[in-house]
């Protein structure tokens, strides 16, 4: 096999299985410094995407492989708890109001599952040291850029200050604990080809994850440590290829720095101790932190207990995978509304799949995890040399796990594609070392020419969102400044290249009301509104739009149309009143109410029906008591 090897090195011809390994490599370097400023959400848009043209040109190169050599399929610990997730997340969808979301969801998941079997059955084993390598060097420049921020800040935020090119100190400390047990092997590793230099870049990055104040991340970093710390002590094994002493030298440096960090927002902690009564009545004067944090912790226990809500309503299916963000609002009561208007995730992932696919899905993810973690404490000192590589993915994958009880990992991409690189290791280390002792089918000219095809078509395809993110971000920017004729324009083009994004319908609704276009503001208040019926204000528009084009009417003498548009404003508002609305938004709903009433009125009264006239006012009134018109026009009606 080695000469093989050596005859392919001094030939230049490469192979499809290093294609493979340095399109992986191209993956975990590039997604980590993807960064848009002043936009969180264009940051998930690119990310995925790379992500998928990168698994997609990997599926391209594993079909051709196997369609020209003969490849041996075996068994793996997770064939059939992927299986089963992947098909109750498929059957999710009977009840998802927003299929797009739903297929998009699918087509995530099936993406990461790929992932998992590209790894197993081409990636080569000797480009998981690389690999690993530039993790924790690109972990490192994006910790040293969180450092640099957290020293320059004048303002201290804890969400917004430490972001490095993940946009939120949440999304960073995601990326960062499941590279952090990578370096912490290295730097413990009893052979000193590695160890040197990551003795700097472990605390490094360690220092990093404490800056984000991400309370949840400090947890997972911890898991990874302890587990770590239990494999030297148990296992006489592990100790022959990990340095104790490395390891304590480096735990208490750890800990160290993470005192002074700690001290600097001791508000952090105490909000653990503090509920959101207490700070009103007793603590008007605590500190940012600990307002801050009392806060997050209030926002996920209303999140925690509303996502319960919607699996009780659907325990075996869920609302469909995709559809929390959808269906949420549905369940929130109105006083929680104004803490957070979007909630996106259900920062617990074992709840989200649970809510989304099913209490029976949730239960497969645990089983994958604990089939993982079996596999990996049973196997984790029979690779020799590679029990350092081994032995730290699997700390990662645990961190992760850990760390998503109280995030969203597994939905970002940056996160979720190293957990489930590290499955495909963790869980077929010995597969792939067998596999690798076989040659690698050599890339010819005409099949480099297809599998560039493919990426041309992965390229225009899976870009095709990040465009339309890029001009919504143009078309949001224009209606901040008031210039709705750019706003349209660019939110057009948004629409063009995804036309089933409920903000972009949104957004186009809103410009086409301030043109005075209000047919086609209704139009694009309808879209939005379909594709998410539970937020209040996506009705908004399309009622104050179906108001102006009855008065309009009203105004030109067309009273019948007038008044199918008035009543058709009167059906939107008895779906908006079905919904959890703040007070804020009862009074407005309300008031609007009582205003398209009194406008119908006038209609039938102007028709000679003041019956129909006289009950318009009567009900203008109970939706708004204080209205003058509607008590005026009913004095007149009734005198």
């Amino acid at each position: 096999m080695d000469d093989i090897k050596k005859k392919l090195r001094q030939k230049k011809i490469v192979t499809y299985n290093q294609l493979s390994g340095w399109l992986v490599i191209i993956m975990f370097l590039f997604l980590p410094f993807l960064f848009f400023p002043n936009t969180l959400e264009l940051h998930f848009v690119a990310k995925k995407a790379l992500f998928y043209i990168i698994v997609f040109n990997l599926l391209i190169i594993s079909v051709i492989q196997i369609l020209k050599g003969k490849r041996d399929f075996f068994r793996t610990p997770l064939d059939i708890w992927f299986a089963i997730f992947f098909l109750l997340s498929i059957i999710s969808g009977i009840n998802a109001i927003n299929k797009t979301e739903f297929l998009s969801s699918v087509q995530y998941i099936f993406f990461l599952i790929a992932l998992y079997y590209v790894t197993i059955y081409f990636f080569p084993k000797e480009k998981l040291n690389t690999i690993i390598t530039v993790l924790i060097h690109s972990a490192s420049i994006i910790s040293i850029i969180a450092i640099f921020q957290a020293l320059n800040a004048d303002d201290f935020t804890l969400q917004e200050t430490v972001t490095a090119t993940f946009g939120h100190s949440n999304l960073l400390a995601q990326y960062l604990i499941a590279i952090f047990p990578l370096s912490l092997c290295r730097s413990i590793e009893a052979r000193k080809k590695y160890s040197t230099i990551y003795l700097i870049e472990t605390p490094v990055i360690f220092s990093a994850i404490m800056l984000t104040y991400c309370r949840g991340a400090w947890i997972g970093t911890l898991s990874s440590i302890v587990l770590v710390c239990v494999l030297l002590l148990t296992s006489t094994e592990t100790k022959k290829y990990f340095s104790i002493g490395s390891f304590l030298l480096i735990v208490t440096g750890l800990f160290l720095i993470s005192i002074p960090i700690i001290l600097q927002n001791t508000g952090v902690i105490q909000s653990l101790v503090i509920n959101n009564s207490d700070l009103k009545e007793n603590n008007p004067d605590e500190s940012y932190a600990v307002k801050s944090k009392v806060k997050t912790l209030e926002q996920r226990k209303e999140i925690w207990e509303t996502t319960i809500k919607m699996i009780s309503d659907s325990p075996l299916v869920g609302v469909g995978s995709g559809n929390f963000q959808i269906v949420i609002p549905k369940y929130r009561e109105p006083h929680d509304v104004n803490k957070e208007s979007v909630i996106k995730w259900a920062h617990n992932d074992l709840l989200e799949i649970a809510a989304e696919s099913g209490i029976p899905s949730a239960i497969i993810f645990v089983f994958i995890f604990i089939t993982a973690l079996w596999v990996f404490l049973k196997n984790r000192h029979l690779y020799g040399e590679y029990s350092v590589p081994f032995i730290s993915l699997g700390a990662s994958f645990v961190a992760t796990f850990v760390h998503s009880q109280t995030s969203f990992n597994l939905y970002q991409a940056t996160s979720a594609t190293i957990f489930f690189f590290s499955l495909a290791i963790i869980c077929n280390f010995k597969r792939i070392d067998s596999r690798n002792a076989e040659p690698s089918i050599v890339i010819k000219k005409n099949d480099f020419l297809i599998a560039l095809v493919f990426f041309l078509i992965s390229l225009l395809f899976f870009v095709k969102p990040v465009l339309a993110e890029l001009y919504y971000v143009k078309a949001a920017k224009a209606s901040k400044e008031g210039n709705w004729q750019n706003c349209m324009q660019n939110i057009n083009e948004s629409i063009r290249y995804n036309n089933s994004e409920a903000k972009y319908f949104y957004t186009a609704a809103l410009g086409s009301f301030r043109l005075a276009n209000y047919s086609n503001a209704v139009i694009f208040s309808k879209k939005a509104s379909n594709l998410t019926p539970y937020i209040p204000e996506t009705y908004k528009i399309l009622i104050f739009s179906l108001n102006e084009m009855g008065n309009k009417n009203y105004k030109e003498g067309n009273l019948d149309k007038a008044i199918v548009y008035y009543r058709n404003s009167i059906e939107f508002f008895e779906k908006v009143f079905l919904l959890p609305l703040s007070k804020r938004n009862i009074k407005v709903y309300s008031k609007l109410t009582g205003i398209t009433y009194y406008n119908l009125g006038n209609c039938l009264l102007k028709k000679g029906d003041f019956k129909g006239a006289l009950a318009s006012y009567k009900t203008s009134l109970k939706f708004s008591p204080t209205y003058q018109p509607s008590i005026l026009k009913l004095q007149e009606v009734m005198s």
